[in-house]
């Protein structure tokens, strides 16, 4: 999984090169060329290795809650931490990257969450494993939203949605290879769940690392100053700007379905009679297609020229896709297909959100605008698995939870038709130049 993801990066550094010149020749960064795919592969590594962090949780699950004693609902309270920390802190965050250099931001992000992953691994009691899970969390919330403002200060924007595509694969083969490692890697190596915690803390350590090493600062000391005394004004500015409410809420929508989805999915096509193992399997359909739209979507929009009609066309797709699932059951193939495009349709989605705040924020505001977008987003993570079994204590039934799934789309999507086609007059004044 992690050579497919290096493989994107590879494949999509040459459909990039060779728009390069254009974006450059105007002396719009003062790093170096190969300074700039340094970064970009530090970024694809941090958020590997964050998701990896984040996702060998629910393979071990059942043991920490055997070992520390755990209640259902304890066991419920550490897997949603992480996302609780993106929706509250995000926003804070944000402010506070802005006013520190991206470079010392990223350092400390990797190495909040390594350490934090690490000390999951000697944690004895659920308290002191959730003190250091919200200690990962904090790291994860602050290095995943500094990715724009990377993408930002590196990249011209004639090219930031397909960089956000590269970046962003890390996130599915990161969440995978959690997912699917980590049991085996206790197994094969003979030891207990807090060897799971050791591995991959120990792995997000190397992006920290590169993060320390890596010299040049994009954002300048005068640029910090100037927004130091404006945090208010600047939190309302973008509270107020379309661009920035319209992606949040689009966010919040998409992570509504797809942990909605992804969380109760496989529940749902066991009691129907599908075998655990298959029903886990079928269900990874979704993240597998992920990475298709993620590789695929950004670069054909910026191909193209446009985003809406691709923000249009996805959501439509959820929208319509959704409901059918219980009704595809009875044969497979449509089941898996529906699932891929379902899938597909969300990798893109996040990517094209994801790059949003990049293109259309002020260099000296990328964090703050990611910090809003993800605060606002991620709320609808920790919403979509309580409202989908909420509708099934009440009904007795998941069916009308499918449901709740295209309707969250269909807003998704009447939101996207409020975008504005072109990008903001600060990214299209650098775009111009840049050309």
């Amino acid at each position: 999984m992690e050579v497919a993801g290096i493989y994107a990066v590879v494949t999509y550094k040459t459909s990039i090169v060779k728009r390069w010149n254009r974006g450059y020749r105007s002396g719009m960064s003062r790093i170096t060329f190969s300074k700039k795919w340094f970064g970009l592969a530090s970024c694809w590594l941090s958020i590997f290795s964050l998701y990896a962090n984040m996702m060998c949780v629910p393979p071990i699950l059942e043991m920490i809650k055997s070992d520390l004693a755990m209640s259902s609902l304890q066991a419920g309270l550490l897997l949603s931490t992480p996302v609780m920390v993106i929706a509250v802190l995000a926003v804070p965050g944000g402010f506070i990257s802005d006013r520190m250099g991206l470079r010392r931001m990223l350092g400390l992000a990797l190495a909040s969450a390594a350490l934090g992953g690490l000390l999951r691994g000697f944690s004895s009691s659920f308290p002191t494993l959730l003190l250091s899970t919200f200690i990962f969390a904090l790291g994860f919330t602050l290095g995943f939203l500094n990715m724009p403002r990377a993408v930002k200060a590196w990249f011209p924007p004639s090219v930031i949605r397909t960089v956000t595509g590269a970046y962003t694969t890390g996130v599915v083969l990161g969440s995978s290879a959690g997912l699917a490692l980590t049991r085996f890697l206790v197994s094969s190596l003979g030891g207990t769940w807090q060897t799971a915690f050791y591995i991959w803390g120990f792995i997000a350590l190397l992006p920290a690392g590169l993060w320390w090493v890596m010299k040049n600062e994009p954002l300048t000391i005068r640029e910090r100053q100037r927004i130091s005394d404006k945090t208010l004004k600047i939190f309302k500015r973008l509270m107020l700007n379309r661009t920035i409410l319209v992606a949040a809420i689009m966010l919040f929508m998409l992570n509504a379905d797809f942990y909605g989805l992804i969380g109760w999915l496989p529940t749902y096509l066991a009691s129907m009679g599908l075998d655990p193992i298959i029903a886990g399997s079928t269900t990874a359909l979704i993240t597998l297609a992920e990475l298709l739209g993620i590789l695929l979507i950004p670069f054909a929009s910026e191909r193209i020229g446009v985003r809406k009609l691709f923000f249009s066309a996805l959501f439509s797709a959820i929208a319509i896709i959704s409901p059918l699932i219980p009704y595809a059951l009875s044969t497979k193939i449509v089941l898996w297909l529906l699932l891929l495009i379902l899938g597909a349709s969300m990798g893109g989605i996040f990517s094209l959100i994801l790059a949003l705040p990049a293109e259309t924020a002020e260099p000296e505001v990328v964090g703050a605008a990611t910090g809003v977008i993800l605060s606002i987003g991620y709320a609808g993570g920790v919403s979509g698995p309580l409202i989908t079994g909420f509708l099934k204590d009440v009904t007795g039934t998941f069916l009308y939870s499918f449901f709740a799934f295209g309707a969250m789309a269909f807003i998704a999507l009447a939101s996207s038709l409020l975008l504005q086609e072109n990008l903001s007059s600060h990214a299209s004044g650098s775009r111009k130049k840049a050309n």
